[in-house]
C-alpha cells in the first residue's frame, strides 16, 4: 500500500480509498478537500490535511500538472 503520509496504516488505507473513490466517481478537488476536512474531525485522521497528506491525494489525482 502506498504511504500517503499518515501516521498509520488505518490512515494511508483510508486516503487510498478516498483517492480511489475520488477518481472512480470523479470527485472535483474542492469535494475531496471536504471530505478530508471531515475526516480530520476524527482525533484518528487529523493529520489528513497536514501538507504531505494533501500533496500525496493531489499528485495522485493530478492536481498539479
Amino acid at each position: 500500500m502506498k504511504n500517503y503520509g499518515m501516521f498509520t496504516a488505518a490512515g494511508n488505507e483510508l486516503v487510498a480509498n478516498l483517492v480511489m473513490t475520488a477518481k472512480t466517481f470523479n470527485l472535483s478537488d474542492t469535494t475531496v478537500m471536504a471530505l478530508m476536512d471531515g475526516f480530520a474531525k476524527d482525533k484518528n485522521f487529523s493529520e489528513i490535511t497536514d501538507t504531505e497528506v494533501r500533496e500525496s491525494i493531489g499528485m495522485e489525482l493530478g492536481w498539479y500538472k
